[in-house]
């Protein structure tokens, strides 16, 4: 019998302390066993992003239910993207069918995905999930 795997989420930030304090803060909440990972600042911990860094963390956190990815601002996002658009190079798929950009409220939107993510969820669920938040933050 094989173990159900689970959507990854990763958070990307600018900040190396940023993004390992917002996930040490929020795994506290996780309801089931799944990978929620981070990456943050360039290689040297200075602030900024990385768009093969951001691929390599994807290829290293998938289990085969795919990634949403969490990232803070600006930069963070176009690069989020871009290692989307290098996976698909790379294995000649179309990646962002099953790794999404998740572009809403940072904390508030991960912390609702962390919370609901189960064995029954999808990329597409929890996405939906995520951006409930933004509905509710309007309200």
């Amino acid at each position: 019998m094989s173990l159900k795997t689970m959507v990854s989420i990763l958070v990307v930030s600018h900040s190396h302390d940023l993004a390992k304090s917002t996930v040490d803060l929020i795994k506290e909440m996780k309801n089931s066993d799944f990978i929620l990972d981070y990456i943050g600042g360039d290689h040297d911990r200075r602030l900024g992003t990385n768009a093969i860094e951001i691929k390599n963390k994807i290829k290293e956190i998938d289990q085969g239910d795919g990634v949403i990815i969490v990232p803070d601002i600006g930069s963070s996002i176009l690069n989020a993207r871009a290692a989307i658009n290098l996976l698909s190079a790379e294995n000649g798929n179309d990646a962002s069918e099953y790794i999404k950009v998740f572009n809403g409220p940072f904390l508030e939107g991960l912390l609702a995905m962390v919370v609901v993510n189960d064995e029954n969820e999808t990329v597409n669920s929890l996405m939906d999930v995520g951006l409930e938040t933004v509905i509710n933050w309007k309200k």
